[in-house]
């Protein structure tokens, strides 16, 4: 985690044109840490000596941080270390992991990130039936409250409709068959954008923006999206490409909307 805050601080200090002295201390800081890297078993390693595991199912899961809600690991810029993030994720939870509310909900988390909507699904129906009450208050073993659980299951639904960490929008990206039709609004992502949904048969049928300020405003989605009549003239869309991503020019701030080309 340590990698993943010298990195954002280091981006904005650049952003910013600010902190060029932090900056530089940050960055030489940075190459010295230790990076997630493969267990001699393939998964991904815990500590910076791939020691044995004296308790493989334990609650915590703080070596899949770069995974959740970390950025440093993503299916598309790291697909080995994902491959190995999902093999110690398979592994803890095979012997009895992520069983807390708090646990459990990160689990739920690290499920989206992998772009698992069904097993994100069946965690998150098991952190409901096993660590909250029927208010929704969570509950920790042996029957205390919690707060940790519902607010992590929050951030996780959140991040199985909406994912903002990688350079781009991606919408819907773990979407479980559970759910195939429905609408959500309000959702934040990176940038200060607000987001809302719209979505029919699993798919994207319409996505609202509101954008602070002007920008170019990347997404991905599996549909074939187009600007609706009534935007500002100056905005421009670029179409959906071969890798499922476009880009949405947004000359001036406010709400942008965008519907499926059907």
């Amino acid at each position: 985690m340590t990698v993943d805050l010298f990195g954002h601080c280091i981006a904005a200090s650049e952003i910013l044109g600010t902190d060029e002295e932090l900056r530089a201390r940050l960055a030489s800081a940075l190459e010295k840490l230790h990076v997630p890297q493969v267990a001699s078993d393939g998964r991904l390693q815990e500590w910076w000596e791939d020691f044995d595991e004296p308790e493989p199912g334990h609650r915590h899961l703080s070596h899949l941080f770069c995974l959740y809600p970390g950025d440093e690991v993503t299916p598309r810029s790291a697909p080995a270390l994902v491959v190995a993030a999902r093999r110690s994720l398979e592994h803890r939870l095979a012997n009895g992991g992520g069983r807390e509310g708090w646990s459990r909900a990160w689990v739920v988390a690290l499920w989206a990130r992998l772009l698992e909507g069904h097993l994100a699904w069946k965690h998150l129906r098991e952190l409901l039936r096993d660590s909250a009450c029927n208010n929704f208050f969570g509950l920790q073993p042996p029957g205390w409250f919690q707060i940790d659980g519902i607010f992590g299951a929050t951030a996780a639904i959140a991040e199985m409709l909406l994912q903002s960490h990688a350079g781009s929008l991606d919408l819907l990206p773990a979407l479980p068959t559970a759910w195939p039709e429905g609408q959500v609004s309000g959702l934040r992502a990176r940038g200060g954008l607000a987001v809302g949904i719209t979505w029919k048969e699993r798919h994207v049928t319409e996505v609202r923006l509101d954008v602070p300020s002007a920008r170019v405003v990347k997404l991905r989605c599996h549909n074939v999206l187009r600007l609706a009549a009534d935007q500002p003239e100056d905005a421009r869309f670029s179409p959906t490409d071969e890798a499922g991503l476009a880009a949405l020019d947004a000359p001036v701030p406010g709400t942008y909307r965008l519907r499926a080309d059907v």
